[in-house]
C-alpha cells in the first residue's frame, strides 16, 4: 500500500503558513509531529523564526477566544459550523461560488473573512470580497478597505495573513486594536 504522507516534507513556510491559518480556525496548532519523520521537516521549535511566529499567533488565538466561544455556541444552537464557506454565508452571490473562491477562502464564524496562502514562495494572494451589505472589507493587518463585490490581489507576507473583516465589525475593530501591540 502507497503511503503519500511518508514521503511528505513540511518547510518551514509550510509550517508557518498552517499556523498563520489555524490561528483562524476553531481548533489551534496541530503540528502533527507523527507525520514527520525526516530531520528535514520543519518543527515548531527549529528555529527563532518559527518559535516567533508560534508566539504571535498563539496570542492571536487568544484573542480571539472570546469569540470563538461565541461561534462555538452558534454551532451548539443553531448547527453552524465555526468555519464557513462564502456560499453558505452570502448564498446570493454568484462570486462565492467561483471554485478558486471555494477552495482557498473562507468565513472565520460570522466576522472574518480568511484568505490563507497556499502557494509557496508566494507574497500575495487573490481575494473574492463577497457581497452582502454595502459595507467594505478592512485589511486586519493594514486597514486598506477593499469594496463588495470585488476581487483584488491582496499582499501577504509572512506574519501577515489575508484576514478581513466588515467595516464597523465590533469583533474585527476588537481584534484589528488588540493585535496593534504584537
Amino acid at each position: 500500500m502507497d503511503y503519500p504522507l511518508a514521503r511528505f516534507h513540511r518547510s518551514e513556510e509550510l509550517l508557518v503558513r498552517w499556523i498563520e491559518m489555524e490561528a483562524f480556525a476553531g481548533v489551534m496548532f496541530r503540528t502533527h509531529l507523527g507525520s514527520m519523520i525526516s530531520d528535514e521537516d520543519a518543527q515548531v521549535w527549529s528555529n527563532d523564526g518559527i518559535i516567533g511566529q508560534f508566539a504571535k499567533f498563539s496570542k492571536v488565538f487568544v484573542m480571539l477566544k472570546e469569540y470563538r466561544g461565541a461561534m462555538m455556541r452558534e454551532a451548539e444552537e443553531f448547527g453552524w459550523p465555526v468555519v464557513r464557506s462564502l456560499f453558505m454565508m452570502c448564498p446570493d452571490d454568484d462570486g462565492a461560488w467561483e471554485e478558486s473562491v471555494l477552495t482557498n477562502q473562507w468565513f472565520f464564524g460570522s466576522s472574518f473573512l480568511v484568505a490563507p496562502v497556499m502557494t509557496e514562495n508566494a507574497n500575495s494572494v487573490s481575494v473574492y470580497f463577497p457581497t452582502g451589505d454595502s459595507a467594505l472589507w478592512i485589511s486586519l493587518w493594514t486597514g486598506d478597505k477593499y469594496g463588495p463585490g470585488s476581487t483584488a490581489t491582496v499582499a501577504s507576507e509572512i506574519g501577515f495573513p489575508p484576514v478581513f473583516y466588515r467595516e464597523g465589525g465590533e469583533w474585527g475593530e476588537r481584534l484589528r486594536e488588540d493585535i496593534g501591540g504584537l
